[in-house]
């Protein structure tokens, strides 16, 4: 069987009628008037494999040099223009699927009807004040309109870059006003009650891991065994479970993009018999079913063994929720959870950083850690203690 072909390299399939069919996407192209946006695919047909496969890398051919559909190689003229080379050339080669994915459909959502057949040379910052316009009036939230300004921003960067443009018009924009949502943290006696609730689940031992570590939701389902050291008691985070949807093709497993994100950590005595015990019992679910298992080295796993999808293991969180009582956070909240209990025994917040995966301890700071009521007691005894040393009491009546 022949390579499958990677994005931008078009593709070859038979059809029904035995003919062969080759087609190559070249970008996407605005209609001012409709308002809407397609995508500029062309088609070849033949009986004959090698004149379709022929015919399709003349079209690889001349599309790199700019000669057909790409905007990469041709004199960029307007914005749309321009989003589309940088998508190509700066988003596809160096971003995940799906990030990719997500900014190629704010290109055509939000950027390309208000600015797309603008002229480059022309764009202001008044074109900008309508993209937030448009996008508060799709009833996006402040936050969304503010990520999707911001990658315009990241865009026109480029556009600067390349000398394009003389400055970013975003820059000179208000951007909507967001304020950070406090994420709810259960209590040490509410982690206590979930995890007495899933005591018998098959999946206990992420669980206690989550609890511990904080992991993302797609590092914990795309834990493998051969990351883990039960002997010595370490575990390595150097992977993650995505959805690529279209361009991957389902659940697939990918290294972390980042240095921070990669880590290792030593494991706690608990944690290491739980693994324990749950390798055991996995191992008697793989017996059970003989040759249905399907093994994939994953540590978490569905019951036949394939890997858990990340929207699966929400909808199991959010039913051990509601047995135990508690309210519905989200999953990710647990990764919350996690840095502030830390912080509250006293962990230091660069080690906090270390183990959550994060580039920089600021965003520790300012976005996982929550002042939680034994915090404020602390810091009430700590004063109390403080003062009492420095001879101050309470004036005789």
């Amino acid at each position: 069987m022949g390579r499958k072909r990677a994005n931008g390299e078009g593709s070859i399939t038979r059809r029904a009628d035995g003919r062969y069919a080759a087609s190559i996407t070249l970008g996407w192209v605005y209609d001012p008037e409709s308002g809407r946006t397609r995508q500029d695919r062309r088609w070849k047909y033949s009986r004959v494999r090698r004149e379709v496969k022929e015919w399709l890398d003349s079209m690889i051919e001349r599309r790199d040099r700019g000669d057909v559909g790409s905007t990469t190689a041709r004199h960029i003229r307007t914005v749309g223009e321009f989003l589309s080379a940088w998508l190509d050339e700066v988003v596809r080669p160096n971003r995940r699927p799906k990030t990719y994915l997500l900014y190629e459909g704010w290109v055509r959502t939000y950027y390309l009807p208000v600015m797309g057949d603008v002229p480059l040379s022309d764009l202001t910052a008044r074109h900008v004040v309508a993209l937030r316009n448009r996008a508060a009036a799709r009833g996006v939230s402040d936050a969304t309109a503010a990520q999707v300004m911001m990658v315009l921003s990241v865009a026109l960067n480029v556009a600067v870059n390349w000398g394009l443009l003389s400055y970013n018009p975003v820059q000179r924009v208000e951007k909507p006003r967001v304020e950070r949502e406090e994420r709810p943290v259960l209590t040490r006696e509410q982690a206590t009650l979930l995890l007495a609730t899933v005591a018998s689940d098959r999946l206990f031992a992420l669980y206690v891991l989550q609890l511990m570590f904080g992991f993302r939701i797609g590092e914990v389902c795309g834990l493998q065994w051969q990351d883990v050291d039960l002997e010595r008691g370490r575990l390595s985070v150097r992977r993650q479970l995505q959805w690529q949807g279209a361009s991957g093709g389902g659940l697939v497993l990918v290294d972390l993009k980042t240095r921070a994100g990669r880590r290792e950590m030593d494991l706690p005595r608990l944690a290491v018999e739980v693994l324990q015990r749950h390798r055991e019992a996995q191992h008697r679910e793989a017996l059970a079913i003989g040759p249905l298992w399907r093994e994939g080295g994953s540590v978490f796993t569905m019951p036949d063994g394939g890997p858990i999808d990340p929207k699966r293991l929400r909808e199991q969180f959010y039913r051990a929720l509601d047995a135990a009582g508690l309210p519905r956070i989200h999953f990710h909240d647990l990764r919350h959870m996690a840095g502030t209990r830390l912080a509250e025994d006293g962990v230091d917040v660069k080690t906090i950083s270390t183990l959550l995966g994060h580039a920089n301890s600021t965003i520790t700071r300012d976005l996982y850690l929550h002042t939680t009521p034994r915090m404020k007691r602390d810091v009430a005894d700590r004063l109390d203690t403080m003062f009492s040393d420095m001879g101050v009491g309470a004036p005789a009546p």
